[in-house]
């Protein structure tokens, strides 16, 4: 996928919740291969380190719209970004949080937490 290309929007509902539940493991070891320099991955790769069938991963990631290249895999930061968007992990969401206590409160308060 090149730099300009945009995102397209994919219809969640459609997408099995098997598959949501995996796309996040996915992100998880590409971004762990980026770290280690990795600029293609294939889905045989990542399957050898989450023990995920290669044909599973390849069609898990057929719902996000993005091809690989024969014999070469996804572009590493493409993937990345295509399910960091699909996951919803590019924006931010409002949260509550209820039955929080005065120290926990205080943690939140905090600069650590700011935006």
């Amino acid at each position: 996928m090149a730099e300009n290309q945009k995102i397209q929007q994919i219809d969640c509902t459609k997408v099995p919740e098997p598959t949501l539940r995996r796309l996040p493991w996915y992100l998880s070891n590409v971004k762990l291969l980026k770290q280690r320099g990795e600029r293609f991955v294939s889905s045989t790769q990542i399957s050898k380190e989450i023990n995920i069938d290669a044909s599973q991963i390849a069609k898990d990631l057929s719902y996000v719209n993005i091809s690989g290249r024969t014999r070469v895999g996804y572009e590493v930061d493409a993937l990345i970004r295509v399910l960091e968007h699909f996951l919803g992990f590019t924006e931010i969401h409002k949260a509550f949080l209820f039955g929080v206590g005065r120290r926990t409160f205080a943690r939140l308060r905090s600069e650590a937490f700011r935006t």
